[in-house]
C-alpha cells in the first residue's frame, strides 16, 4: 500500500495509474485499477477480473487444454505458497495421506526443513521449485490452495478448487465465489475439517460445476487492457489545472475518467482514458440537441430558441457597451446558430464554428449564415481578424484551455472583446452538494473554475476583464435544499443579491477585452 507522500511526489513527475494498491496516496492516482477483489468499499476506475494479470505463458497451456481431451489429470496438488507460515500444508497433507489419495505437495522456498521431513513421513510426492506450475497445476485433478493469484490460475486452467485459507481475511474474501471452502486455521474442529475436506473431493459433479461458472471470468488480455488504459490516460482528458500547480487529489472516479482537484487553487479538472469518451465529436450528435438537451431543459434546443435569443440579446448589449462600433463577430461553438443569426439582426458581421456536423448543417440550411464545421483550434483565423469572440458554455468543453485563450487572443483585434459564459465551481450547488455536483458532473466538462480564478487566468493571458454577470441564481433550490419548501418573495431577494454579491450563482458570464 502506498503512502501519500510516495504518490503524490510521482505525481509530480507524471499521471500516476494505480493497480490493485489499497494505500492512501491513491487518492493522487489519476486513474485506479483493481483487480481482486476487496472488504472494504474501494473507488475505482477499472474493476474486475478482466484486468488480473496472468503470466502470458499460462496461455498456452489452457489452449493445449481446449484442444484435447487428452490433457490426463491424476492425483491432488497442495499449495500454499512460499513460506506457508501456518502449517496449512502440513494439515491439508496429513488428511490427504490418511484417506491415501494420490497427493502432490508444492515445497515453498521459505519453508523449514522440519516441515519437509515430516511431508515425507506422509508419504506424499514434494515437488520443489517446478520447472512449469501452471503444467502442473494442468495435470492435476484438483487443487488445494487459499484465497489468491494461484486459484485463479487453476480455475483458468480449468483445474477444480478446494480452498484453505491463512487468515479469516482472506476466508473472506473467498466467500465472494462459491467454491469448497475449509474456512482458515481454528475455524472447524479437526474432525469437521477432514469429513468437509474429503467430501468436498468426491464431489466431483459442483467441482466441475464451479470451474464452468468461473473460468469465463479470466483470460489473459488484462495487460493488453492495462496498456490500453496508460496510453488513453496519457492521451485524453487534462493533467492539471489552469494555473499548472502539479498538486492536487482525485475526489471522484467513475469508468473512464477521475476528476481532481487543485489542492492549491481548489479548481476541479477531468482527464479521461476511453477514446470518445469525453468530449469527441461523435458524442455532438443530433440526440445531443434534440433528446439530450430535452432531458436537461424539458424542451429541444431548437424549442429553446426563445430563451436562447432572450440571453442572446442581454449578452450582446454588455458586448455592444465595449464595443459600440460592432464589427466582425465569431462565436465558438455556435450549436444551431441562434446567436449568430441574432447578431447578424444587430448589425454585425457574425460568423459561428461548431464541431457538430447535424448542428452546423442545420444553422447553414436553416439559418443561412455563415457556420465552419469543425474544431477552434484545429481551423486556421486569420490575425487581428475579429472584434469579438464569444464562448458560451463551450470553453468548458476543452480540454486544452490555454490554447483556446492563446488563439483568441492572436485572432482578436486590440480592444477586442472575448464573452464566456461557463459553470461556477464557487456556486452554491457545488459548495452545498459536492457529492451531488460530481455525480451530476458532464463527463464532456474538463474544468470547473470560479470567477476570481479564471479572471486571474485571462489577466495573464493579456485579456483584462471588463464586466462579469453572476447567474444560475435559483432561491428557490437553496431553501428546498435546507428544509423550506416554499420560501416567501423577501426571503428569495435577499438570497438573490447575497448570491450576486458573493458571486454563488451556479454559472456566470465574464467580459474581457485585449490589452
Amino acid at each position: 500500500d502506498t503512502g501519500r507522500r510516495f504518490t503524490r511526489d510521482l505525481a509530480r513527475l507524471a499521471p500516476v495509474i494505480s493497480i490493485d494498491d489499497l494505500g492512501r496516496g491513491t487518492m493522487h492516482a489519476v486513474m485506479r485499477i483493481i483487480s481482486l477483489p476487496s472488504l472494504k468499499r474501494v473507488d475505482s476506475n477499472y474493476e474486475g477480473l478482466r484486468y488480473l494479470i496472468l503470466d502470458p505463458t499460462i496461455e498456452e497451456i489452457r489452449e493445449r487444454i481446449d484442444r484435447s481431451d487428452s490433457n490426463k489429470r491424476e492425483g491432488i496438488l497442495i499449495s500454499f505458497g512460499g513460506s506457508d507460515p501456518h502449517n496449512l500444508t502440513i494439515e491439508i497433507a496429513q488428511i490427504v495421506a490418511k484417506a491415501m489419495l494420490k497427493a502432490k505437495v508444492i515445497k515453498g522456498p521459505l519453508f523449514n526443513d522440519s516441515v519437509q521431513n515430516y511431508l515425507k513421513e506422509l508419504n506424499v510426492d514434494i515437488v520443489e521449485d517446478p520447472e512449469n506450475l501452471y503444467d502442473l497445476i494442468a495435470r492435476s485433478e484438483l487443487l488445494i490452495t487459499s484465497f489468491g493469484i494461484t486459484m485463479f490460475e487453476a480455475i483458468y486452467l480449468k483445474t477444480p478448487v478446494v480452498l484453505y485459507n491463512h487468515s479469516k481475511y482472506h476466508y473472506k474474501l473467498s466467500l465472494r465465489y462459491d467454491l469448497p471452502n475449509l474456512a482458515y486455521p481454528g475455524y472447524f474442529k479437526k474432525y469437521d475439517l477432514e469429513r468437509i475436506l474429503l467430501e468436498s473431493i468426491k464431489n466431483k459433479e459442483k467441482l466441475a460445476y464451479d470451474i464452468d461458472r468461473y473460468k469465463r471470468l479470466l483470460d489473459t488480455r488484462a495487460s493488453d487492457r492495462i496498456i490500453s488504459i496508460i496510453k488513453n490516460t496519457i492521451d485524453n482528458g487534462r493533467k492539471d489545472c489552469l494555473f499548472h500547480h502539479k498538486n492536487y487529489k482525485v475526489i471522484f472516479r467513475q469508468d473512464g475518467y477521475s476528476i481532481l482537484k487543485c489542492l492549491k487553487c481548489g479548481d476541479l479538472f477531468l482527464t479521461g482514458s476511453e477514446n470518445d469518451k469525453p468530449g469527441s465529436k461523435n458524442r455532438y450528435k443530433k440526440d445531443y440537441f434534440l433528446d439530450e438537451y430535452r432531458r436537461q431543459y424539458g424542451r429541444s434546443y431548437e424549442e429553446d430558441k426563445r430563451n436562447i435569443v432572450a440571453s442572446g440579446n442581454a449578452r450582446l448589449d454588455r458586448i455592444e457597451r465595449l464595443k459600440p462600433d460592432r464589427g466582425r463577430l465569431l462565436d465558438v461553438g455556435c450549436a444551431l446558430g441562434f446567436f449568430v443569426e441574432l447578431a447578424v439582426r444587430r448589425g454585425w458581421k457574425g460568423e459561428g464554428i461548431e464541431i457538430s456536423e447535424y448542428a452546423s448543417g442545420w444553422a447553414r440550411n436553416n439559418l443561412g449564415i455563415k457556420v465552419i464545421t469543425g474544431s477552434f483550434l484545429n481551423h486556421n483565423f486569420k490575425d487581428e481578424y475579429f472584434d469579438a469572440i464569444t464562448m458560451f458554455y463551450v470553453l468548458e468543453h476543452f480540454v486544452e484551455v490555454e490554447k483556446v485563450i492563446e488563439k483568441a487572443y492572436k485572432i482578436l483585434k486590440q480592444n477586442g472583446v472575448l464573452a464566456i459564459a461557463m459553470p461556477n465551481r464557487g456556486g452554491i450547488s457545488y459548495r452545498m452538494n459536492r457529492k451531488e455536483f460530481l455525480i451530476n458532473h458532464p463527463d464532456d466538462h474538463y474544468f470547473d473554475t470560479t470567477i476570481r480564478n479564471i479572471s486571474k487566468f485571462l489577466l495573464r493571458n493579456g485579456f483584462k476583464v471588463r464586466d462579469l454577470r453572476v447567474t444560475g441564481i435559483h432561491p428557490e433550490r437553496f431553501f428546498l435544499k435546507i428544509g423550506i419548501k416554499k420560501s416567501p418573495r423577501f426571503l428569495n431577494r435577499i438570497y438573490y443579491f447575497t448570491a450576486k454579491a458573493f458571486h454563488l450563482g451556479d454559472t456566470f458570464e465574464i467580459y474581457a477585452v485585449k490589452k
